[in-house]
């Protein structure tokens, strides 16, 4: 994994943790995810006109991508709903890089280096130690299960359309194709269940809307670059140091507490992020 590959991930992590402070702010996480990919979309049928679809092999992998995003917009929306952003996001983001190397491992026959390995374990405990909650009461609980569903959901579209990129020919094209392809489930959802709130939301917002379905497009879309050129479970682990910046987000903005704690698993991010980078696996 070379250098330039490294910065992008590093980037991507930056853009990830930024639209997940933004659905937090916004109060209602699944209309304000379905909000971001509305207003994306218009920007992925753009580019589909310059790159052209992706191989046909790809799309059923995009389509599948699209249900799980579903799931993994319930499981977040409930998530924040009930905990804070700093604690949420970690357990999330902590679940994945592990799950996503065992998930590579069985079923694309993709096994880590021993190094990649152990900076990818190391990373998903700092992680984990990022976790703070001031009381643990029963809707707190309900929030870090929520939280556990999004990392196993992270987990399963990561290997998915790592899979489906792979096979896409055209990895731009893959990313411009996914974004309306998840857009479908969620958007029918949505429209089912909360139409009159979701069109009022758009109407309002579209501004707001703009801004972070770009940011999230270019946050995962530089991530599935990655994963056509990069073990996954490597690309995973360096994506989820977005979660110190989701730390500093929630202390700044949302006068979430850091501590030495926070600063502990930082460091232990960050020596988990170094060995990987030196592996260069």
């Amino acid at each position: 994994m070379d250098g330039f590959l490294i910065a992008a991930v590093l980037f991507a992590a930056l853009l990830h943790a930024s639209w997940n402070a933004l659905v937090k702010i916004g109060g209602d996480g699944l209309l304000t995810i379905f909000l971001f990919k509305a207003l994306s979309a218009p920007v992925a049928a753009t580019m589909l006109i310059f790159t052209g679809f992706p191989n046909i092999d790809s799309m059923p992998y995009a389509f599948g991508s699209g249900v799980i995003l579903l799931f993994y917009c319930i499981f977040l929306g409930h998530a924040y709903q009930n905990a804070d952003f700093s604690l949420v996001y970690p357990v999330a983001r902590g679940v994945a890089p592990p799950a996503v190397a065992l998930l590579a491992m069985v079923f694309v026959g993709e096994a880590l280096e021993s190094s990649v390995f152990i900076g990818t374990a190391i990373v998903s405990i700092g992680i984990l130690l990022l976790t703070y909650a001031r009381r643990i009461d029963h809707k707190v609980m309900l929030g870090l299960v929520s939280a556990a569903g999004v990392g196993i959901t992270i987990a399963a579209y990561t290997l998915v359309d790592g899979i489906g990129a792979r096979r896409s020919g055209d990895a731009i094209a893959y990313i411009a194709f996914l974004n309306l392809a998840t857009f479908l489930p969620l958007g029918t959802f949505v429209m089912v269940r909360r139409r009159r709130a979701a069109v009022e939301l758009v109407l309002a917002e579209w501004r707001r809307g703009l801004i972070g379905g770009c940011i999230m497009y270019m946050a995962y879309g530089i991530v599935i670059y990655a994963l056509t050129r990069a073990p996954m479970g490597m690309v995973s682990a360096l994506r989820e140091t977005s979660v110190i910046i989701a730390a500093v987000i929630g202390t700044w903005m949302m006068n979430e507490p850091f501590g030495m704690r926070r600063f502990v698993a930082a460091c232990v991010v960050t020596a988990g992020v170094c060995i990987i980078i030196m592996s260069r696996g």
